[in-house]
């Protein structure tokens, strides 16, 4: 289409955009000498030759995983334990051995507990605690409180 003649030596088209180039349904686009695809989305290079992956941009959020989808136009997320989410923006609240923290409502970010801090508000900066038992009873506590201080075993 456009051209004419045993070869297609002749161009029948005075449109630089006839035949249209463009492949993977792009749009061709005139300008003065020349022509430019405007490439449909998840395809780049002059003619929109070149398939981009869904997860080149890295669309999850810190270690989640990106798996394209089976037509490789869509991603998901597979998120680690502690975040969830359609990119694993948000964190799942703890207060245990591995963190004391609550989430931002608004962005899913880490907010440690109160005299918590650390990348995952693991490490305790407020006064020291001594363990103190009620008289006549006794009991190993393992180093640990289940709440939110850390006690001392020999205290």
């Amino acid at each position: 289409e456009g051209f004419s003649g045993q070869y297609c030596e002749n161009k029948t088209s005075t449109s630089l955009c006839e035949p249209n180039l463009c492949e993977n349904n792009s749009t061709c686009q005139e300008n003065e000498n020349d022509f430019e695809c405007e490439c449909s989305e998840g395809f780049d290079g002059k003619l929109c030759e070149l398939r981009i992956s869904p997860c080149e941009s890295s669309p999850c959020v810190g270690k989640a995983k990106c798996v394209e989808t089976i037509d490789s136009i869509g991603h998901t997320c597979v998120c680690p334990s502690d975040h969830y989410g359609n990119d694993c923006t948000f964190c799942k609240p703890k207060d245990d051995c591995e963190g004391h923290f609550t989430c931002n409502v608004d962005n899913g970010e880490k907010v440690c507990i109160e005299n918590w801090n650390g990348g995952n508000c693991n490490v305790w900066i407020g006064d020291p605690y001594t363990c103190l038992d009620p008289v006549n009873i006794s009991h190993d506590l393992g180093g640990f409180w289940n709440g939110n201080m850390v006690c001392d075993k020999d205290g």
